[in-house]
């Protein structure tokens, strides 16, 4: 077995990560957000929350919707397909994503500035 140690963090510019070097488990797939067609259960979730009332009246989508899959089933690409659709009907007038982490702040303000929505 062949045991690498650890490279420390302070060796890293910083927003590089140690494993950014490796390929991809899947690299065919699109890059966080970006996909170019929706998966059927996200387009179906898209048409659902548009035929909802909302505060902005009938079609205007729900204040509140929540997107429950698991990791890698297209969350991301999901949300900033809806903000986008939500700012182009000017039903919104920004985003603002709340993330837990450092780590998935970045993987979101990346894929934002991949579909050209500032967050």
């Amino acid at each position: 077995m062949h045991e690498t140690a650890p490279v420390p963090a302070s060796d890293h510019p910083r927003g590089s990560f140690a494993a950014e070097h490796l390929s991809p488990s899947y690299p065919q797939r699109a890059p966080w957000g970006t996909a170019g067609r929706l998966r059927a259960w996200q387009a179906e979730a898209l048409d659902r929350y548009f035929d909802m009332d909302g505060p902005d009246g009938p079609g205007g989508g729900p204040r509140d919707f929540l997107a429950a899959a698991t990791p890698g089933a297209g969350k991301t690409t999901f949300a900033l397909r809806l903000a986008t659709e939500l700012l182009r009907r000017n039903i919104i007038d920004r985003v603002v994503v709340v993330a837990p982490t450092d780590h998935l702040k970045t993987q979101w303000a990346d894929a934002a500035a991949r579909v050209s929505l500032r967050l």
